[in-house]
């Protein structure tokens, strides 16, 4: 094996090493990471789709939201910094987060997260969505309990499936250029000559 074939071989194997490490690591360093909503679906056969950010410390810094339009309900963007009114994070209970948004005090959207391990390490912790819904149409929409929602005059409907993930694009690209590296090297290999 040649010096250059040498080389690149161990840069492949240590791009590989260093991707592999990446994708499962749990360190806190991680954050902050953008989430991005995956099949969240409401009982009406509405949906929500688009991100959200935790900085740093493990607070909201950043979203952008939107729910379809299905009946009585119409599509809403939540986004923040933008219309969402002091958007809500809060920790209520272990390994749960909950985010609620606001829009004018008769538009909310209340998303509840469950984590298992570590809200630093995406690939192998999605969250999964609980006791999450949507309202509109009521002054008592923002404060989030469905029998006040419901008698003053607004509607509201749950969210039956869905969670949060992202992509490790650092570490997946990373894996990328390893295996194309590894794949070079063996391309490049001189081919045995056999005499007969």
């Amino acid at each position: 094996m040649s010096t250059i074939n040498k080389s690149l071989f161990t840069v492949a194997l240590n791009l590989l090493l260093i991707a592999w490490g990446g994708a499962y690591s749990t360190s806190i360093s991680a954050l902050p990471i953008t989430w991005t909503l995956h099949d969240v679906t409401f009982s009406d056969g509405g949906t929500a789709s688009g991100e959200f950010t935790i900085n740093q410390s493990g607070f909201l810094s950043g979203s952008s939201i939107t729910t379809t339009a299905v009946g009585s309900f119409t599509a809403e963007s939540y986004i923040y910094p933008g219309n969402s009114i002091n958007p809500n994070f809060d920790y209520p209970s272990p390994n749960t987060f909950q985010i609620t948004f606001q829009i004018d005090y008769t538009h909310a959207l209340s998303l509840d997260f469950l984590y298992t391990v570590d809200l630093s390490n995406p690939q192998i912790n999605p969250l999964n969505l609980i006791s999450s819904f949507e309202c509109e149409g009521s002054y008592s929409c923002y404060t989030g309990n469905a029998a006040n929602i419901i008698a003053s005059g607004g509607i509201i409907r749950s969210v039956t499936s869905g969670e949060a993930m992202t992509p490790e694009p650092t570490a997946l690209s990373l894996l990328v250029i390893g295996v194309a590296g590894a794949g070079a090297f063996v391309r490049m290999r001189p081919k045995k000559q056999w005499i007969n």
